[in-house]
């Protein structure tokens, strides 16, 4: 019973109770947050180069990146979403439950969000590149942002919990291995037993 315990506290749990949706509406609650902050801040809701909507921007050196819902930078958002979970999980080891993790992985991105488009960031961004046409992300992007990262959260508990159901396959196969030799090793010896009793009597 215990271990089913373990088991459930990482991964997602059912809608029981009402308690069982706070996660959720938290995070809901931290991405509208965020967005209402990067508005606050200046930043638009979507490329003002976009003629028609385009959801992915394959020029990383564009005037269009960063500014649509994706674009390769998209990539290294799912990098942070992998690497969240695995430090959540050396942290918390299984004592709170996944949704929990993941809302602390989105509030986590969200506030990168937010600081990485302050002005002062873009700013020094723009001192430092010589990115003169960039003047932030779109809230567009840093909402696709957000998202990618939680995709990447959950690629790596899927990741993890086919990793453990194989390692827990090969060992139950392992110990079946160790219990055939077992069995062949007893039945070698009775069968010496055996045959030494009949050479005896002979």
């Amino acid at each position: 019973m215990a271990s089913e315990t373990i088991e459930n506290k990482n991964d997602f749990k059912p809608f029981n109770s009402r308690r069982d949706y706070l996660p959720y509406l938290l995070m809901l609650a931290v991405i509208i947050g965020a967005i209402f902050v990067l508005f606050y801040q200046g930043r638009i809701w979507w490329c003002k180069w976009d003629t028609p909507v385009q959801l992915w921007s394959s020029d990383a050196w564009g005037t269009h990146n960063s500014q649509h819902l994706f674009d390769p930078y998209s990539f290294t958002h799912i990098l942070h979403g992998l690497g969240f979970y695995g430090i959540l999980y050396l942290i918390f080891r299984r004592k709170i439950s996944l949704a929990w993790l993941l809302l602390i992985a989105v509030s986590t991105e969200s506030a990168w969000e937010v600081l990485e488009n302050s002005k002062s960031v873009i700013e020094r961004y723009r001192a430092a590149t010589i990115s003169l046409e960039y003047f932030g992300d779109s809230i567009a992007n840093s909402f696709g942002d957000i998202v990618c990262c939680a995709t990447g959260f959950l690629i790596a508990h899927k990741l993890a919990f086919v990793s453990a159901d194989a390692c827990r396959y090969h060992r139950c196969d392992f110990c079946s291995f160790l219990s055939r030799q077992n069995l062949v090793v007893q039945m070698g010896h009775a069968r010496s037993t055996v045959v030494k009793r009949r050479l005896g009597h002979a």
